[in-house]
């Protein structure tokens, strides 16, 4: 989170936050990730079951790999 404070044009205070050093040579983080998704509707209990696997197709400064996701979301009200 920075804190930024502007008058016209003019930046008058340092921005706090972060100390991550940003990458000036380019190299950013990019994935593309395709899978099936599963989800079933329980409207008498008022809830979703979902299931998730993607695999990554395109990887750039990231790890490649596969990831399994299992959710569970209840309305409240």
């Amino acid at each position: 989170m920075a804190c930024r404070r502007y008058e016209g044009e003019w930046q008058i205070e340092d921005d706090t936050g972060s100390l991550a050093v940003p990458a000036g040579d380019g190299q950013r983080h990019k994935s593309i990730r395709l899978g099936p998704i599963l989800a079933v509707d329980f409207p008498d209990q008022r809830t979703t079951v979902s299931i998730k696997y993607l695999t990554d197709v395109y990887s750039r400064n990231a790890f490649d790999g596969d990831y399994l996701q299992l959710s569970f979301i209840r309305k409240i009200r």
